[in-house]
């Protein structure tokens, strides 16, 4: 069983899907326009995009470029899965930016599969992997700053909260949940800031060996 996660279902007539991905304890946010599917990824940050239908306003490969061209590095480093409901199209959606394309049911194990979950799956590619190390660097360089705001605090751990968990950095995952309570409530905030520093930091460079090697 896979840790419930925040996922955002994109297309038409996914009521059925949707009420057996909140079975499996998942937040699903469905979203049948791509105009508003990309409106709310500008929004708030996901752990999982789910294609699994065309949208009203655009074609399932229109979408999937879309979000991929958005400048945002949380929504570039979330995994997105597309849905070939006719099995003839999952080379299109891989060249547009699709992780994985799934042709038979949606169940616990291909969720995890996709999220990097620590239940035998291939890991993320190299190109979603210097897309996480771009990202945090572009936080560090943040929390190293003097000044940070709490609620920019608080928006940069919900931001490396979810990128640490879904590709497999549970330490940095910790540092960013502390970081980001403290930053709503007041309280150690210094000592937890602190923390996050370092924890990114020790992030950043076991992505570097990685990528490196």
């Amino acid at each position: 069983m896979t840790s419930p996660c925040d996922l955002l279902l994109i297309g038409q007539d996914t009521d059925a899907l949707a009420d057996a991905l909140r079975a499996l304890d998942h937040r699903v946010f469905p979203i049948a326009r791509a105009e508003a599917a990309l409106a709310m990824i500008r929004a708030r940050g996901f752990d999982l995009l789910f294609v699994a239908g065309p949208p009203v306003d655009a074609t399932m490969v229109a979408i999937i470029q879309s979000i991929r061209a958005l400048e945002d590095a949380t929504a570039a480093l979330a995994p997105l899965l597309a849905w070939d409901r006719f099995e003839d199209s999952a080379e299109a959606f891989k060249a547009a930016g699709a992780d994985r394309v799934l042709s038979g049911p949606v169940n616990d194990a291909v969720l995890a599969d996709l999220l990097g979950l620590e239940d035998g799956s291939a890991p993320p590619s190299a190109t979603v992997m210097e897309h996480l190390r771009a990202s945090l660097a572009e936080c560090l360089a943040e929390l190293e700053a003097d000044g940070l705001a709490p609620s920019r605090l608080a928006d940069l751990g919900h931001r490396l909260k979810g990128s640490a968990a879904t590709f497999g950095l549970p330490d940095l995952a910790e540092a960013a949940r502390q970081a980001m309570q403290a930053a709503r409530s007041s309280q150690d905030v210094p000592s937890l800031l602190a923390a996050l520093r370092r924890e990114t930091a020790l992030a950043l460079e076991t992505l570097r060996h990685r990528l490196d090697r």
